[in-house]
Formats: C-alpha cells, structure tokens, sequence
C-alpha cells in the first residue's frame, strides 16, 4: 500500500508542472486518485479486523465460553453488536469455579448485508469560449480644412454595441456506472469430508483455505485452537489489496501471500474500474465567454466488502429482558448458538 501512495505522490508532481490552463481538471483527478486510496485502505483495515472479530467468536462457540454481555451498536458505528465473553475454570473435585482464573475475550461483530458505495463521478468539461462579439465600424474621418487654419476634427465614431452573453454549457451526461469489484467471501464452517471433526475451518468462496504440507498433504486450516493445557491459537487468515487492486491472502503473518481466484480462475479484483467521463458541454453561443457546464452527476461504485454475519439473533428468557443465548448465521449459511453466562 506504500507503493500505491508513492504513485499518488508521482502523479502529482509531474500534474504540478503542465499547462496552468488545466489546473482545475488535473487536481480534480489527483483528487479522486486520493480517494480511491483511501477507500482501499480502509476497505482492506475494517476487513482484517472482521477476519479477526469471527474467529473470537468461533473460538467462544468451539471452546464452550459463554456470553457475559452484549450491547447494540448505533448505525453511526456499523451496526451489529459489541460482545464480551466469558470462560470460567472449574476445579475437577469440586466443580467449583476457580477464583483468579476466569478468561474474557471482546468481539464486535456487524451482520447484514451492506450496500454499495457510489463513487465520485468525474466533473463534466468546461464549456467552450464563446466567440468575441464584432468590432463596431470606424466613424468617417472629418474633411481636410482649407490650407492655412486647422481643419475642425471629425467627431469620434459610435463604439459597436455589446455581443450578447453566450449561453450556459449544457450539463455533461451522468457517467456511466463503473463495474462492481468483488469482495472475497470470508467464511468458518465445519469438516465437509469428515462429519466427526468437532473442529471449525477457514473457507474463502465456499472453498476451503488449505496448505500443502511437506509430505505433500493438504491440509485444510482450522479456525479454533487446539485442545489442551495451553492450546494452540488457530490460524487467523490476513487479507490485502495489490498495487494493481487484486486481493491477496496470507496464512503465515504476512510472509507469503496468495492471490485470491473466482470460480473461473481469475484472481478477484478489489474494486470496479471508474465510470465513464461526462460528455463535453455544447459550445456556448456567440458572445461573450460561455459558463463553466456544470459538474457531472455522482457515478456508482462497486461493492463493498461482504460482512462476515448474515444475521445475528440474540434470544432472551420469558422475562424478555435476560439474555438466555445467541444465535449466529454466517455469510455462508452455517448457524451455531452460544449460551449466555446467565442461563448456565
């Protein structure tokens, strides 16, 4: 993402040094340039942090943590959810909760799907100059008088009338709507090809994210921890976006990274190509100089990143105010339930 900056950066200085005459229409693209930047680079943020809110909340359900709270959040902050889990220690003798050794883990999670940003569309031309309006006539020069006095002067001829105001540019035609990019589909879910693996898995496009180890296995990559004194962390998968805007995935922390590919085998752009320019203004009338033609109406944008949660349905006790447990339904279908600390 450096490198797509320094190419901002780039495209500026050489912009800074061309024709002052179109100093307008160069900043408006170093403009949109910036913004798309940006947009890329919040895009791919908020996404790793859902990759990792979802495997808190897988690892909750696998590993038998209960919900302690919950609270909604505002559309203003995203929508969806703020939770906090809870797992207690129990003394296998007594089966009493140890004092000192309850874990809590937090987890904001958003559900739903989200709709599609509109872009920028590009500002429509500036209308031609209308044409200067005709010199009025010279008066006729005053006669020579007789040799010897001055001859009177001839008066000054009438100055030509005004050209009349060219008319204002027609406003450019709405650009047309750039093609939608694609956000991968990020997804958990259990062994397809093993009905007894308890354990919960990485999919990406409905496909399994798997490696190839090296006594050539693939092995698929699991979401949850291991089991034990200290289990193991699962593997959190970490998405980015190219310079060219092609999202790539990183299983090791970022070492190797991994083009993402659609069903047909071509890696999956980040976001659609910008739409089309608004057409050129219709020159002014003759006159004097044409208005600007207004700015081009907003194009669309290509989706968004997809959310993780489909749907989440908090389930309360015939108080209608207890939590008694939360169900949760993934992009890709797959729903599991998590019980409230209350209900135990």
């Amino acid at each position: 993402m450096k490198t797509l900056k320094s190419i901002v950066l780039a495209a500026m200085t050489i912009l800074a040094g061309a024709a002052t005459t179109s100093c307008t229409d160069y900043q408006d693209e170093i403009n949109a340039l910036d913004t798309r930047v940006t947009y890329v680079e919040s895009l791919v943020s908020q996404t790793n942090k859902d990759i990792s809110n979802l495997k808190k909340v897988v690892t909750a359900w696998a590993d038998g943590w209960y919900i302690e709270n919950m609270a909604y959040l505002p559309i203003d902050d995203g929508g969806g959810y703020a939770i906090n889990f809870r797992k207690d220690l129990f003394d296998a003798i007594t089966g009493d909760s140890v004092p000192g050794k309850t874990q809590r883990m937090a987890a904001i999670v958003h559900d739903g799907e989200k709709g599609d940003q509109g872009e920028k569309g590009d500002q429509g031309v500036k209308g031609d100059q209308g044409e200067k309006g005709d010199q009025g006539e010279k008066g006729d020069q005053g006669e020579k008088g007789d040799q010897g006095e001055k001859g009177d002067q001839g008066e000054k001829g009438d100055q030509g009338e005004k050209g009349d105001q060219g008319v204002k540019g027609d406003q450019g035609e709405k650009g047309e709507k750039g093609e939608a990019g694609t956000a991968p589909l990020i997804s958990v879910g259990l062994n397809p090809s093993n009905p007894s693996d308890t354990n919960v898995y990485w999919f990406v496009n409905g496909k399994p994210l798997t490696i190839t180890n090296v006594l050539g296995q693939t092995i698929m990559i699991r979401a949850n921890g291991k089991d034990g004194e200290k289990g193991d962390d699962g593997i959190s998968p970490e998405l980015r976006i190219t310079d060219e805007g092609y999202w790539q995935i990183s299983i090791d922390g970022g070492v190797v990274w991994n083009y993402i590919y659609s069903s047909d085998g071509t890696a999956i752009a980040a976001t659609g190509p910008k739409g089309d320019k608004g057409d050129k203004g219709d020159q002014g009338v003759k006159g004097d100089q044409g208005e600007k033609g207004d700015q081009g109406e907003q194009g669309e944008k290509g989706s968004d990143a997809i959310n993780m949660f489909k749907e989440i349905r908090p389930i309360v006790g015939e108080d209608g105010i207890t939590l008694r447990e939360v169900t949760f339904v993934l992009n890709n279908g797959w729903a599991f339930t998590i019980p409230a600390y209350a209900s135990k």
